[in-house]
């Protein structure tokens, strides 16, 4: 399977992240299949869904009925709720629950499978043309996700709730529409 994820990585245009990162997931989940660590397909399937960072990601809560994360401590400081998509939520869902964390996990351990990951992507390569996952980073992850929530419609205001950036430079940097999404938007409206 991971020959068949890294020929369409291959031949996908490279500006498309969203793509890319949902063939990452699911090589993950591949990889779950074979070995015993599978809270990182979760991890990873959560950062793409609702664009949480490292941090964010080990120390949050839920309310599963209601859709929402309770992010508690924030790089801004200030908590806030953000909205489960319909995968998270089913993700979750599956998760067994073994301490109050959502991912009992620590940062060095996150990173070792995320380096791991990188690993197997990269002895997976065979060299035909710049191998895509010398440089994915976790964060991609979050900037992916709040580019695909931009593509959906949602406006500036919307997006910032969910990335808890507070100024419009600092969500620029993470937003990254498709054009497709502009068009589509264009389209629709006029």
């Amino acid at each position: 399977m991971a020959n068949i994820l890294l020929n369409q990585f291959r031949h996908m245009d490279k500006s498309n992240m969203q793509t890319g990162l949902k063939l990452v997931l699911m090589y993950l989940c591949d990889l779950a299949n074979k070995d015993t660590q599978i809270a990182f397909p979760a991890i990873a399937t959560i950062a793409r869904e609702i664009g949480m960072s490292t941090k964010q990601v080990r120390r949050w809560t839920h309310d599963l009925e209601n859709r929402k994360a309770y992010l508690h401590k924030t790089k801004n400081g200030e908590a806030r709720q953000v909205p489960l998509t319909l995968l998270a939520v089913e993700v979750l869902r599956a998760l067994p629950k073994i301490e109050d964390k959502v991912f009992p996990m620590t940062f060095d351990s996150l990173r070792s499978q995320f380096k791991r990951l990188k690993s197997h992507l990269n002895q997976s390569w065979d060299g035909y043309g710049d191998n895509p996952f010398n440089d994915l980073r976790f964060h991609d992850f979050r900037h992916e996700a709040l580019s695909r929530l931009s593509d959906t419609g949602l406006n500036v205001i919307e997006l910032s709730h969910i990335s808890g950036h507070k100024t419009l430079g600092m969500l620029k940097r993470y937003t990254h529409p498709a054009h497709s999404a502009i068009l589509f938007k264009l389209d629709k409206n006029l």
